[in-house]
């Protein structure tokens, strides 16, 4: 099995995505699977020109695929048996750059030629062989609230449905103001144990083909101090709100 991961940060090394993506990655390899990882941000690609010249061409490709690193990270791509999209939250979605990759897939398509996918949703045509890849989503971000990471989430169940690419996994991680301190405290700890069960995740997709979502809950695992009622009901009281910021804020500037 190999497995290629891209990974969206605009960070050229390290990072929370990444640090997820290791343990994923590692866990894989210890039952066999063969792993790469992509970071887009060594690479250079072009946006999209909406020129439509992709479109007039008999085969897929697009005119910019001779002038950047698009069509040989696709090669990757191709050549995987299951691929994982990792990003960090910007603004509430993913980041620019994995954005970008996907608008110039739309070169790998013909929008004049329509089917129906698996999920018995209207679509066009699309290189099956690349695009209909089985993946796993990695969405990682420091705020606690559920919203922030919401139409990433939704971003990639569409991107299954439309492509027929099977979501064989989910991994989302917030909280890491709160969880990555540099003291030992519960907070580190947790943080390792998260850890941990993505280094399982990566030994299930390797053997089983998708990671179990008893797996996937227990990496989402709640990194507040509280259980999240009780944190929804603070948040109403002016006095605890503001104790709560405060708290945040020392945490923020450990």
């Amino acid at each position: 099995m190999k497995i290629v991961a891209l990974n969206g940060s605009h960070k050229k090394a390290g990072g929370n995505t990444q640090r997820l993506l290791d343990q994923l990655l590692a866990g894989a390899a210890e039952e066999g699977a063969e792993t790469e990882t992509v970071r887009l941000s060594t690479h250079e690609i072009k946006p999209c020109l909406a020129c439509d010249a992709c479109q007039k061409q008999p085969g897929y490709g697009c005119i910019l695929d001779a002038s950047d690193d698009f069509s040989t990270i696709l090669d990757k791509i191709h050549c995987a048996d299951i691929i994982v999209f990792a990003t960090p939250i910007y603004v509430f979605q993913i980041s620019s750059k994995l954005r970008i990759f996907f608008e110039r897939l739309y070169g790998r398509g013909k929008s004049h030629l329509h089917r129906v996918s698996k999920a018995n949703l209207f679509f066009h045509d699309i290189d099956h062989e690349t695009l209909s890849k089985p993946f796993v989503s990695v969405i990682t971000c420091s705020n606690i609230e559920k919203q922030t990471s919401a139409s990433s989430e939704t971003f990639f169940k569409a991107y299954s449905a439309f492509m027929d690419a099977p979501q064989v996994g989910s991994i989302v991680r917030n909280g890491w103001t709160l969880l990555d301190r540099k003291e030992e405290n519960a907070a580190n700890t947790r943080l390792k144990w998260i850890l941990a069960e993505v280094h399982l995740a990566g030994h299930q997709l390797a053997t089983e083909g998708r990671i179990l979502r008893r797996t996937e809950k227990r990496i989402r695992a709640n990194a507040l101090p509280l259980p999240k009622p009780v944190f929804a009901l603070l948040k109403r009281i002016p006095a605890a709100r503001e104790k709560l910021l405060e708290r945040s804020g020392k945490s923020a500037r450990q």
